[in-house]
């Protein structure tokens, strides 16, 4: 498909009907590049009538070709057709599942929405707005994690996040991520008197694999209702670690040697871990050194690589970490890849949350860790934006 430059639309002037110079004002204004006039018609005759997305060429796959994900239906065939024009399958399908659902879940009668090349790169939609937020199934997309902890939903599936237990009376109760985030918990735990205060004992796995992390000691547990306020960062719900016991523990075994950690923290002591052996040592994922506390992630394998994440800071990050059969990669915010050789079965695997050995204890929030038994890398930037355009961490 070829696609005309912008200014042989301005050469027609008044000659072009008024709807197609309207749809083009549009487009132009919104940063999107115009596809041939055939095309340009049947696209905008469907916006006005159906509100769908408008597409824009990219990589070597054809406007049609991506406009035929939301005419069709098609995602499966979307791909195949876009490798064989040449185009880059895994940022425009990763990019294509996200807008399918806000395509069929989040229509605006009166909006349009614009999928430049940069933006399909990106993982992200150019110029869309949702009423409500959409991106509260991650796992549904992108299947087969080993283990996720979220205070949010991440699959159709869940049901509870948290068991919490007040401290006014030690009762302990199930909650829902609408719960937490409705009141519903903090009003049960100011009921409970004393110091009004919530504790997380089972952080729920979302991932359908039943490895909940738990802390059964009343002194370990991570507050999530302080003095009878939702504990919250950046305005999501969030679990307060305390930097001298706080820490869960969950069953080892998540990992063979490809695996993939998404983490939203936010760090305020000089080292603790968020995921690591809770044991005598061994793989850890933890803050070390001097404030603000730099990263650290040690993989115990054939290598025993060290990869140092930079820069942290003490503000609320999304971390990412990614290992496959050569190498090891680190993220921070969705840039800065850092990377080095990793290679070999892991001899050990992380069996806490907020502890590495018997000290190094975490000291800040947590408020969502999802774990692949596989190298995520064709997923990352989808993965993350999803958790971005919740937690809105970074632009």
């Amino acid at each position: 498909m070829s696609i005309f430059p912008k200014f042989f639309f301005t050469l027609l002037g008044n000659a072009l009907p008024s709807w197609l110079r309207l749809y083009i004002a549009r487009v132009d204004g919104d940063g999107g590049i115009i596809v041939d006039t055939g095309h340009t018609k049947e696209v905008y005759a469907d916006v006005v009538d159906y509100n769908p997305l408008l597409i824009q060429t990219c990589d070597g796959g054809s406007a049609d070709d991506l406009y035929s994900l939301f005419a069709f239906d098609d995602i499966d065939d979307l791909q195949l057709r876009v490798v064989a024009d040449g185009g880059t399958n895994a940022d425009v399908g990763q990019n294509a599942k996200v807008a399918q659902h806000l395509w069929r879940n989040d229509l605006h009668n009166n909006a349009s929405i614009v999928v430049t090349c940069a933006s399909i790169k990106a993982g992200k939609l150019y110029g869309y707005q949702p009423t409500v937020e959409p991106d509260t199934t991650l796992l549904d997309y992108y299947t087969g994690s080993a283990a996720a902890y979220s205070l949010r939903s991440l699959s159709t599936s869940t049901t509870n996040v948290v068991k919490v237990r007040r401290s006014g009376d030690d009762a302990e109760l199930d909650f829902t991520a609408s719960e937490v985030s409705d009141g519903t918990l903090a009003a049960w735990v100011v009921a409970g008197g004393g110091t009004e205060d919530g504790f997380v004992k089972t952080w729920y796995d979302q991932s359908g694999n039943t490895n909940n992390a738990t802390q059964a000691a009343a002194a370990n547990q991570p507050k999530i209702v302080s003095s009878g306020t939702l504990v919250t960062e950046n305005g999501k719900a969030a679990l307060e670690f305390d930097a001298t016991s706080d820490h869960f523990g969950f069953a080892s075994g998540l990992f063979v040697n490809e695996h993939s950690i998404f983490a939203v923290v936010q760090q305020n002591n000089l080292a603790g871990a968020i995921i690591a052996v809770s044991g005598s040592g061994g793989y850890y994922f933890r803050y070390t050194g001097s404030a603000p506390a730099s990263l650290t992630w040690y993989i115990p394998d054939t290598t025993n690589s060290v990869l140092a994440f930079t820069p942290a800071s003490a503000n609320q990050e999304l971390i990412t970490a990614i290992k496959d059969n050569s190498n090891v990669y680190g993220y921070i915010n969705g840039g800065n890849e850092r990377s080095r050789p990793s290679t070999g079965n892991l001899t050990s695997t992380p069996t806490a949350i907020g502890r590495y050995a018997a000290s190094n204890y975490f000291g800040g929030s947590i408020q969502e860790i999802i774990l692949y038994a596989s190298a995520q890398s064709a997923n990352r930037t989808g993965i993350e934006a999803n958790i971005n355009d919740y937690y809105n961490i970074y632009p």
